[in-house]
């Protein structure tokens, strides 16, 4: 038939195939299924897989896309921000940030900011290293002079190991600042700083890998007072906070060992840092799990106690140098303690008579030296203008050194021996008989 499609179905069903059916095709025996039906079965299954493709496509292509960043800087150090918001200093690694174009800005005190566009690219990491430009100042004679005495100051507190306050106003870190605050890019300086975080920073990481929490609480909270707006430094606090709330549960057992460290370092004579596990760490980690424990509180008395004596002890013994070092360690951790004030200021002015007699004696020996240099010179002088026959410039000179050296037989005799070769015969007697005077054993002035 025109227009149709006919199968022959079972044997001997001879009507089916004269009827105007769309297409009847057998499955199984008794069941038919229309072409029709198979085109639109086949038609979703296509539109299903094609939507399903672009669906993951467009997923694929539109989800967002990450890159990471490594900033470092000459020198070190500097504030890195992305997109204006501080993301820590460098040398720093950013792991999962968007791709696409991004402002990173690095900020140094005393080097001028640099900012540059970067193209972050999915899945690669953009290095970037950059050099800071010094913002030179013009400094004047005094303020060169100040940065001088500073840097005198900051090489005494290296030598006496006091990095970080306290005492606020005596430690490496606090004259440091004192020198930017004059130069902002005086590369000593920066340098003694950046070497002090780093030690802190170190010490930092190992309290907190021993999981040493109060320990690091300490250390980090030093960083923050270099690093106020590192998040890093912050988020790491809060951190070790929460560690420390978690380990209060058995605050009473690590008040025991504290205790016992504490009571062990008294023992050892370890009291203060740099001596490493020194009595008064071990007693601050007691306050700080107890605020009020009583043992603390007459420990620390002790300690102070200790400290005192041994300060009194070395100016009893003249050891100036000595009682100083002591008495700063008790006003550097017992800053209120106004009798080791009040020892410190006359051990000071002990040491500044020491060094102003000191001074003048090192001014005396240097007049000396010039003066006997000078003396030396002006008899040579004289010797040389008597051999060449200049007998009036040789009584001058002769007459000048006797100022210095009034019983200098030598003098004597050659300003006789002058006045003779003038034919001033008086005045030569003269001179030959103070020169035996002085020395009878002078045969030349007996002739």
């Amino acid at each position: 038939m025109d227009g149709a499609l006919l199968l022959e179905g079972p044997e001997g069903d001879s009507e089916s195939s004269e009827a105007s059916l769309p297409l009847p095709l057998p499955l199984r025996k008794g069941t038919y299924i229309s072409l029709k039906t198979l085109v639109l079965a086949t038609a979703f299954l296509v539109s299903t897989s094609v939507l399903a493709f672009t669906g993951v496509f467009f997923y694929q292509y539109l989800k967002p896309k990450y890159g990471g960043l490594v900033v470092k800087t000459t020198p070190s150090g500097a504030a890195v921000y992305v997109d204006g918001k501080q993301r820590g200093s460098s040398p720093l690694t950013i792991g999962e940030i968007r791709a696409g174009g991004h402002q990173i800005k690095a900020a140094k005190e005393g080097y001028r900011e640099y900012v540059q566009q970067v193209e972050v690219i999915p899945y690669s990491t953009e290095n970037l290293h950059w050099t800071l430009d010094p913002i030179v100042p013009h400094l004047t004679n005094e303020q060169l002079a100040e940065i001088e005495a500073w840097k005198k100051k900051v090489e005494s507190a290296q030598k006496e190991n006091i990095l970080l306050p306290p005492p606020d106003d005596y430690n490496v870190l606090y004259f440091a600042d004192r020198i930017l605050q004059i130069d902002p890019a005086n590369a000593y300086a920066q340098e003694v700083k950046g070497k002090v975080a780093e030690i802190t920073r170190r010490s930092a990481e190992v309290a907190y890998a021993r999981e040493e929490w109060l320990e690091a609480e300490k250390h980090y909270k030093n960083l923050a007072l270099m690093f106020p707006n590192d998040i890093s430094i912050s988020e790491r606090l809060d951190d070790i906070a929460t560690k420390i709330d978690a380990s209060l549960k058995d605050r009473e057992k690590q008040i025991g060992e504290w205790t016992g460290k504490a009571e062990a370092a008294f023992n050892a004579g370890t009291l203060v840092p740099p001596d490493k596990d020194n009595a008064l760490d071990a007693l601050r980690n007691i306050e700080r799990l107890d605020k009020k424990n009583a043992y603390a509180r007459e420990a620390l008395s002790r300690l102070k106690e200790l400290l005192v004596s041994r300060g009194d002890t070395k100016i009893s013994s003249g050891d100036w140098q000595g009682a100083r070092g002591d008495f700063r360690l008790v006003i550097q951790y017992f800053p209120d303690d106004t009798y080791s004030k009040s020892r410190l200021s006359m051990v000071e002015s002990k040491l500044a008579e020491a060094a102003l007699a000191e001074q003048q004696r090192i001014q005396r020996t240097q007049e000396e030296q010039q003066s006997s240099q000078g003396m030396a010179a002006l008899r040579q002088s004289a010797l040389n203008s008597y051999r060449s026959g200049a007998h009036a410039k040789a009584i001058s000179e002769w007459q000048e050194y006797l100022k210095f050296e009034p019983g200098s037989d030598e003098a004597l005799f050659y300003l006789g021996a002058s006045y003779m070769e003038q034919k001033q015969l008086d005045t030569a007697i003269l001179y030959f008989e103070r020169c035996v005077s002085v020395n009878p054993n002078h045969a030349l002035a007996h002739l």
